[in-house]
């Protein structure tokens, strides 16, 4: 039903679909995605303050919290493959061992227990760690 209803969506406008690939196209250190983000945003008048502000202040947090971002990256196309995430989702990687430093990952998942039967929406934020690519990434190896 859902892929019908789509087939019957008006399509999008070019207008719609640059703010898409612009939006998707965005890499940058996170404050500088910040900025452009609500360039994207002014232009095209669709009021994300609330969200801009929300990813400011996770932003400030993490820095408070010791992390240098000036080593992180924001990836709009970056996304988990599983549909149970609801907002924020990271990954912890050592770049110079490929896919071997994929060290961390997790998000946000709110409606997973709901969806599991329980009887109210419980937000609720995990990760997994692959530990013997921690202790790899630790120890040096692969440099």
């Amino acid at each position: 039903m859902e892929q019908a209803a789509d087939l019957a969506a008006e399509p999008l406008s070019d207008d719609q679909v640059r703010l898409i690939v612009g939006y998707v196209d965005v890499s940058a250190a996170p404050r500088a995605a910040l900025d452009t983000i609500a360039g994207l945003d002014r232009d095209a008048g669709l009021r994300m303050s609330a969200a801009l502000e929300a990813f400011a202040r996770r932003l400030d947090l993490i820095e408070q919290a010791g992390c240098d971002l000036a080593t992180a990256r924001f990836d709009a196309e970056f996304g988990r493959n599983l549909e149970y995430y609801t907002g924020f989702v990271f990954q912890f990687e050592v770049t110079a061992l490929g896919s071997a430093g994929r060290i961390a990952g997790g998000g946000r998942y709110d409606t997973l227990l709901r969806s599991l039967g329980a009887s109210g929406k419980i937000p609720a934020v995990g990760c997994a760690i692959h530990t013997e690519r921690l202790l790899a990434a630790a120890s040096g190896v692969g440099r």
